[in-house]
């Protein structure tokens, strides 16, 4: 009623003329706004009851400046703007609860429920005064503002006995919608413009004169006070109680809104070929719509920045500072980077207002990660621009599942979507998966002499420091990937990933090859202290001296064969030692024993000067001096091992047959 009263007498103070467009660059008004409705019961004027019901509103508020109204005085001068505001996103969240007892028939009133909704601004403005003189700062100084703001919370009331019997049950839908705020402000808002009343293009000094002081602004609930701009922003907080029949309802009102442009702008993507290397840099740019016609400085901030041991898993010492930092050379003047105490960040600033900025990031460690956002500040206010693909920031490297590691590698690896820490290498297939490097750790890489390599999350791989310097002979034929690093190049535990960290699957050894071990004639290699994976065999041990006169194939042979039991692969069987038919003492070979299986087989025995055949005796042989160069992928018999049964020369051959252990490619085993 009073809102169309006072709205038909401004109609007639001045001339109408088509509404005024809204401004080309968008201006909000964002903040929050908190309303806590008390019911106290026993402060009613008549008290029937004793308790209390809570109503609590929490609203995000968003409100554009839709258009601005011209006030003249009556010399026809602009002598300041009505800034008017229209609701453009707001949303509001409410919870209730309560009980009250009634005093006569003791009877349990409960108040429970919740509501959410939106659009809370019905009216409200901004006055902004535009001369030295303006003949209504007494009353209307400027940033003086006012709001009416209102929103409905469906509450379920119950009504019990006190014995739990319900006596009455009303659904949401019955009850009373709960006002939410009511006005504050300096009183004018409904009163002017009730948001469906088409708005005036100017109203004149002498008429917004005479609506301050109509009496039907002061509203119950409404806040007293007039209200102002403190340092640019609505603050503020009042309290209202109510009056005769809503004695005892009391309105706790406290809000915070600040003015912000509607800047838009975005970050870009980093390139999605680009992974980190030493030293290697990537320039990213964000920019605002050039259409909103405002320049600005630009902030960019690195954050969640990794801190990983070294630059790779095996080099760069132990340091731990920032993987990403900003490069000392910028496309274009900046600030010096800042790294805030305490943080995994970085924050530079442009030093000249513009519509868009680069900033170049360098990476110090290869498996370097973090994110970055961007900020441009338009008058004295800072920005967040939207990053490429959504949300406020970007991966730097680009990294869709948020593991650390490049995404281009883990596509190009075929393991997208294992953990970070996953070890499941299963080249070459065998009894374990494996080789002691997580997924992060072989993109990590490693320093392998004065080259970096990043190396196979499919492929079990296996770095040596070859002290023997003599290559690694037939070993490669095991299928494992081999790297030959330097002494330097692990710890002295012989801990390659000695600078794990993030993701790790544990410390993971390297081998020692040697040909200093002190090793009798009779022994051309052996491993200390026995069989086992790299973590557990100390040295692999090659006899220089016996080498000396060893062909080149037997070298290879017995390089590979050692090798082969540091990676756990063990001998085709057993052997024994002893004489046949008084000879001279030497090995015997034994059915199923060392020299059976693949002939052609690193892991083969082929020095044996006598047999047991699978008659039981035992026969003179001379072994063929091979020397395999293989590991063998079945147990199966080859050359004089394999065929059915039978006597040859008086001896029974196949000589050793299938071997006991054998599939030597399918034993070896690194963690």
């Amino acid at each position: 009623m009073a809102a169309g009263l006072a709205a038909a007498t401004l109609l007639a103070l001045v001339p109408w003329r088509p509404t005024a467009q809204a401004p080309a660059r968008p201006v909000h008004w964002e903040g929050t706004i908190t309303s806590v409705v008390t019911e106290d019961f026993a402060r009613q004027q008549n008290p029937f009851a004793d308790g209390v019901w809570t109503a609590t509103f929490q609203v995000r508020a968003k409100w554009l400046e839709k258009q601005r109204i011209d006030v003249k005085d009556p010399g026809g001068r602009t002598t300041g703007q009505m800034v008017m505001l229209v609701d453009d996103g707001s949303s509001w969240t409410a919870e209730a609860s309560g009980v009250a007892v009634t005093r006569r028939r003791p009877e349990r009133l409960q108040l429970s429920g919740s509501g959410s909704g939106g659009s809370v601004l019905q009216a409200g403005w901004v006055y902004q005064s535009m001369a030295d003189d303006d003949p209504l700062q007494d009353i209307l100084p400027t940033g003086s503002y006012a709001l009416w703001t209102a929103a409905d919370l469906q509450v379920l009331h119950t009504f019990t006995a006190t014995d739990g019997t319900v006596i009455l049950q009303r659904s949401p839908g019955e009850v009373p919608p709960q006002q939410m705020i009511n006005a504050f402000g300096t009183r004018l808002p409904v009163f002017f413009w009730n948001g469906q009343t088409p708005v005036p293009a100017a109203i004149d000094t002498t008429g917004l004169r005479r609506l301050m002081a109509n009496s039907l602004a002061d509203y119950p609930y409404a806040d007293l006070e007039r209200r102002t701009l403190m340092d640019g922003r609505m603050q503020g907080s009042f309290e209202a109680r109510g009056r005769a029949s809503e004695a005892g309802v009391t309105r706790k009102v406290t809000w915070d809104l600040h003015r912000r442009l509607g800047i838009t702008g975005t970050l870009d993507a980093v390139d999605a070929a680009w992974r980190p290397r030493l030293a290697e840099e990537v320039t990213l740019r964000a920019a605002i719509d050039p259409g909103l016609g405002v320049t600005g400085r630009f902030r960019f901030t690195l954050f969640d920045v990794s801190r990983e041991k070294g630059y790779a898993l095996n080099a760069g010492g132990n340091g731990t500072g920032l993987d990403l930092r900003f490069s000392g050379a910028q496309p274009q003047p900046m600030s010096r980077p800042v790294e805030p105490p305490g943080s995994n960040s970085l924050v530079i600033e442009t030093s000249d207002a513009a519509t868009s900025a680069s900033v170049a990031i360098a990476a110090f460690d290869y498996g370097a990660s973090g994110r970055l956002k961007a900020e441009v500040m338009v008058d004295g206010e800072w920005y967040l621009l939207d990053a490429a693909g959504g949300g406020s920031s970007i991966t730097v490297p680009l990294d869709a599942n948020s593991n650390r590691i490049w995404d281009g590698w883990e596509q190009n690896a075929g393991v997208w979507g294992q953990a970070a820490s996953a070890d499941q290498d299963d080249e070459p297939a065998g009894e374990n998966r494996g080789d002691g490097f997580s997924n992060f750790e072989e993109y990590r890489g490693f320093m392998v002499g004065s080259d970096w390599v990043t190396t196979s999350p499919k492929h079990k791989e296996l770095f040596i420091y070859d002290a023997y310097a003599r290559g690694l002979g037939y070993f490669s034929a095991s299928g494992v990937l081999t790297y030959t690093i330097q002494q330097t190049q692990y710890d002295a535990s012989r801990v390659v990933n000695f600078n794990r960290g993030y993701a790790s699957a544990g410390a993971q050894k390297g081998l020692l090859l040697t040909g200093d071990c002190g090793l009798d004639e009779t022994t051309a290699g052996e491993v200390f202290p026995d069989v086992g994976t790299p973590n557990n065999v100390d040295k692999v041990c090659i006899n220089s001296a016996v080498m000396r006169t060893a062909s080149s194939d037997e070298e290879a042979n017995t390089i590979a064969h050692e090798l082969g039991h540091a990676v756990s692969v063990e001998h085709h069987g057993d052997y024994d030692e002893g004489a046949c038919n008084g000879g001279d003492d030497g090995v015997i070979a034994t059915w199923g024993g060392a020299t059976s299986g693949h002939r052609g087989c690193v892991m083969a025995y082929s020095d044996a000067a006598y047999y047991r055949g699978w008659d039981g005796r035992c026969y003179a042989w001379t072994f063929p001096a091979e020397f395999g160069d293989q590991f063998c992928t079945s147990k199966a018999g080859t050359s004089i091992n394999s065929g059915a049964r039978r006597m040859e020369d008086g001896h029974p051959m196949p000589v050793s047959g299938s071997s006991t252990a054998g599939n030597c490619q399918h034993q070896v085993r690194l963690k």
